[in-house]
């Protein structure tokens, strides 16, 4: 995993932790900050769940969407030798 995505996790438990301590008690919720943490901890990894699941999901529209395009008869092309156009069949 590389950094972008390491610093985005850590952004995000950040700002879910002070968002609960200062939004819930308007809602007359008060959690001690151990409480709130273990929340947070909750909804980060259901962030990190839901990211993962919806990577690979686009990815495989992605690939069944070109593999679509490659299979069907009668599709043209460019080829790589300049932009010359031949059938694919």
């Amino acid at each position: 995993m590389g950094t972008a995505p390491i610093a985005n996790v850590i952004v995000g438990y950040s700002t879910a932790v002070i968002t609960q301590m200062l939004a819930f008690p308007w809602f007359g919720l008060h959690m001690p900050l151990a409480q709130n943490l273990k929340l947070a901890m909750a909804f980060t990894f259901i962030s990190i769940v839901r990211s993962f699941v919806l990577r690979r999901v686009f990815e495989a529209i992605r690939i069944h969407k070109a593999e679509t395009r490659n299979r069907r008869p009668g599709r043209t092309a460019a080829s790589p030798s300049g932009g010359v156009q031949e059938r694919i069949l």
